[in-house]
C-alpha cells in the first residue's frame, strides 16, 4: 500500500513538473508571467524557512541576493551578450559570493541587530543600483531570451 501511494506521488509531482517545465512552449506571456512570479515567491518563502525555521535567525535582507544575481543576469545578457543559462549560473555564484561578503559582517550580530543589519545591506545595494546608470538606474533591464 505504500509503494503504491509513493508511485502516485512520484507520478503527481513528474506530471507537474513536466508541465510546469514547458509553460513557456504552451503558455501565454501572462501565464508565463504568472509562474516565473510563483516559482520567484516559493523561493523567497524556501529562503526564510531556511533562515528562520532552522536557524532561528529573523533576516529582512533576502530581496537583496534575489536582485543582485538579477541583475548580473540581465547585465551580462544585454551588454556582453553572454549565453542566457550560462549567465544565470553565474548570477547565482555572484550571489553566493555576496552572501559570503556580508556573512563576515552580519554573523557578528545577534537578534534584532542581525535582522536590522541584513535589511542595510538590502538598502545599500537598493541605493547603489538606483544611482547606477550603467544599470539605468535601477528601473529595470531586460534579459534577452535565449
Amino acid at each position: 500500500m505504500a509503494e503504491q501511494v509513493l508511485r502516485y506521488r512520484l507520478l503527481v509531482i513528474g506530471i507537474l513538473v513536466l508541465g510546469l517545465g514547458t509553460v513557456p512552449i504552451w503558455g501565454s506571456e501572462y501565464l508565463l508571467l504568472f509562474f516565473l512570479l510563483f516559482c520567484l515567491y516559493a523561493g523567497m518563502a524556501q529562503m526564510w524557512n531556511l533562515l528562520i525555521g532552522y536557524s532561528g535567525l529573523l533576516s529582512l535582507g533576502q530581496q537583496a541576493f534575489i536582485g543582485f544575481s538579477g541583475y548580473t543576469v540581465a547585465m551580462l545578457t544585454t551588454y556582453y551578450g553572454v549565453y542566457v543559462w550560462l549567465s544565470v549560473l553565474i548570477g547565482g555564484f555572484s550571489s553566493v559570493l555576496l552572501a559570503m561578503f556580508m556573512s563576515l559582517f552580519i554573523f557578528r550580530m545577534k537578534g534584532m541587530h542581525f535582522a536590522i543589519g541584513t535589511w542595510i545591506f538590502a538598502e545599500i545595494l537598493l541605493l547603489w543600483f538606483s544611482n547606477w546608470k550603467f544599470v539605468k538606474y535601477g528601473t529595470g533591464l531586460f534579459i534577452k531570451p535565449a
